[in-house]
């Protein structure tokens, strides 16, 4: 095997090792890759993706030798579209959460092409902290090996155990928020310790920047415009910001969302003739709650599978999911795109991102509802009626096991939209106890605003 020289070295250590078989891809290609020839291994991989794209193992390693090149976005293609064919393949979802990491690191200079500790060195720390659980500089020490290490579940888990009992600082906001982008599933928390965050740093332009793509990386891609504009507000040469917002105008060039209504949605954009892709997005709408969506792509399907049980099975949920007084067909008349359309013209309109709120609740889209509250908090910020929203809101998400608020911000939100709740004040007071925040809870015990309340 050839001697590999040091970039190389360096970038096989922060990939890691190429495993699997890979058995629908030439071995040549393997070799290629393993031995850092990207382009060689690039050019043997192209024809058989050409003549099978469904071939995800070709995907896969053609995947890693443009993520060893350093071409991001073609690497991040490549992986999302071996998802898209095999859902469970590690390989893929490896690759695409490196990348996710290295783009919400992209800032600090985190960008995983530095040789990594071994494990053995956070498993040391692990074992001092155990020792002394109660040693806050222990659990950071720790929390920073596992981070080096690229253990980015458990770091997340460790940053936020030492957040909590100490005042926030940023760089270590800011790791802890690198780690949660390398986690599986990570961008909905990401989302809501952002905004926690943002609540002591609103002039923290790194923090708009990556509250940006958490937002996006979930396909939420107006809300995260909103961040990224506010990051180049605050950091006009802030470059991850400015790629971030291109990527979130048009989710068509260089990063398209990997959420997979948003990927069901393109690709039937583009070839509305699979009626298997079609099903999976009726599906996952039903299962997300939009069911005008939902209606609107059964709606497609009338004409051929009208009689069929599996679409009045559908048909019916989705119709039974919608409130009385709904409109017929969809169409521009239909109030929740009105108020789309017109925000999306002018976004400084409060009372009527308001309105859109009311309506999405009232149509039990509670996900996008509790992104248009979000923009409110950044925007005219929470007042009470903000809170009377966020109580419906958070009961929809609640139910849906979809809230992506930690228990203690949940609680302190719904004791502020009402404040003579007692019952709510005291399981708030007993969250902040449990985390080691006792003055916060002493403080809420003692408060004048709820005095009048029994505990």
């Amino acid at each position: 095997m050839p001697r590999l020289s040091r970039p190389f070295l360096l970038l096989a250590l922060a990939l890691g090792p190429v495993t699997g078989t890979y058995a629908q891809a030439p071995p040549q290609a393997t070799s290629a890759v393993q031995n850092g020839r990207f382009d060689e291994a690039i050019r043997l991989l192209t024809p058989v993706i050409a003549a099978n794209p469904r071939n995800a193992d070709a995907l896969v390693l053609r995947g890693r030798a443009y993520e060893g090149k350093g071409d991001w976005n073609s690497a991040a293609n490549d992986y999302r579209r071996a998802l898209t064919i095999q859902p469970g393949n590690t390989a893929a979802r490896q690759g695409n959460e490196r990348l996710r990491a290295r783009q919400a690191g992209a800032a600090t200079g985190a960008t995983g092409t530095t040789n990594a500790p071994s494990s053995s060195d956070a498993d040391v720390y692990g074992q001092a902290l155990r020792r002394n659980p109660n040693d806050l500089n222990a659990r950071l020490r720790y929390a920073d090996a596992l981070y080096r290490s690229r253990r980015w579940s458990e770091a997340a888990e460790q940053y936020e155990l030492y957040l909590q009992r100490t005042p926030a600082n940023p760089a270590v906001v800011q790791r802890y928020l690198i780690a949660l982008a390398g986690v599986s599933g990570g961008a909905a928390r990401g989302e809501a310790v952002t905004q926690r965050y943002l609540q002591r740093f609103r002039t923290s332009a790194d923090l708009w920047m990556r509250l940006g793509y958490f937002r996006l990386w979930q396909g939420k891609n107006a809300s995260a415009q909103e961040a990224f504009a506010q990051a180049l507000r605050l950091q006009p040469g802030n470059r991850d910001a400015q790629r971030g917002l291109a990527q979130a105008q048009n989710p068509q060039s260089g990063g398209p969302s990997a959420y997979p209504i948003d990927v069901l949605t393109r690709e039937l954009r583009q070839n509305p003739n699979q009626d298997d892709k079609r099903w999976q997005l009726i599906d996952l709408l039903i299962q997300n709650r939009r069911y005008f969506e939902a209606k609107q792509n059964l709606d497609a399907f009338a004409s051929r599978f009208r009689s069929t049980p599996r679409w009045q099975r559908a048909y019916a949920t989705a119709q039974a999911g919608l409130p009385q007084g709904r409109p017929g067909r969809g169409g521009a008349g239909f109030p929740i795109d009105v108020l789309y359309a017109s925000l999306r013209s002018n976004p400084n309109q409060p009372e009527k991102r308001f309105d859109l709120v009311d309506e999405l609740v009232r149509y039990r889209r509670y996900g996008e509802a509790w992104d248009q509250l979000q923009i409110l908090a950044d925007g005219p910020g929470v007042n009470d009626r903000w809170l009377r929203a966020f109580l419906s809101v958070d009961r929809g998400l609640t139910q849906a096991g979809l809230t992506p608020l930690n228990a203690i911000d949940r609680l302190f939100f719904r004791l502020r939209a009402n404040p003579a709740d007692a019952q709510t004040r005291a399981q708030l007071a007993d969250a902040l106890i449990a985390v080691g925040r006792v003055e916060e809870a002493a403080q809420l015990l003692t408060d004048g605003r709820y005095a009048a309340t029994n505990t």
